[in-house]
């Protein structure tokens, strides 16, 4: 993605696969910047662990929600400590953003299950988006509706599997917009 460079990773990223006929997974497999660009690699896998030539949609965000608006009420976070028992805030600040400064944090809910609280961010309506990074053939998803107790948001189950369907702690992005 040319022109949004930065030194370090910095934003929220999104992928979602798209495919009419068959179960498709997509994830985002590497991300790497640079100065001018954010190089961002997308792999996708049929519904076991092979590899899967089909179509897929990509969002990146950075300070603003993954609409493209800027609400008042968004955050996102990344994930990138997946064995960490928590409650953490990942780092650098630039994968951990907040539009209203509140605290955003992690904590294991057992294995391959996520709790990601953001704080002071809730409103309704407002949507959560889960994307798995560098876990192959398995995925991140879900498990059930995430809570609003105004003004956070408790995203209850980011499940992560291996291939099989079995649970396995993974590296997930979550994103979270109110539409205010």
């Amino acid at each position: 993605m040319a022109g949004l460079g930065s030194s370090g990773q910095v934003g929220g990223v999104q992928v979602t696969a798209v495919i009419k006929s068959a179960p498709a997974k997509c994830e985002l497999d590497r991300w790497t910047p640079s100065k001018t660009a954010q190089v961002l690699v997308v792999r996708c896998f049929d519904a076991g662990s092979t590899s899967l030539d089909t179509g897929w949609t990509l969002s990146y965000q950075r300070g603003r929600a993954i609409t493209g608006k800027h609400p008042k009420q968004f955050a996102y976070i990344f994930d990138n400590q997946p064995l960490q028992p928590g409650p953490y805030s990942p780092a650098p600040a630039g994968i951990n953003f907040n539009s209203l400064s509140g605290a955003n944090t992690i904590n294991s809910a057992g294995t391959g299950l996520r709790t990601v609280k953001f704080q002071k961010v809730g409103r309704l309506p407002n949507i959560v988006f889960a994307t798995p990074f560098h876990v192959g053939p398995g995925f991140c998803n879900l498990t059930s509706l995430w809570a609003t107790p105004v003004p956070n948001v408790i995203v209850r189950s980011v499940s992560c599997f291996d291939a099989t369907g079995k649970p396995k702690s993974q590296a997930s992005l979550v994103t979270y917009t109110s539409s205010i």
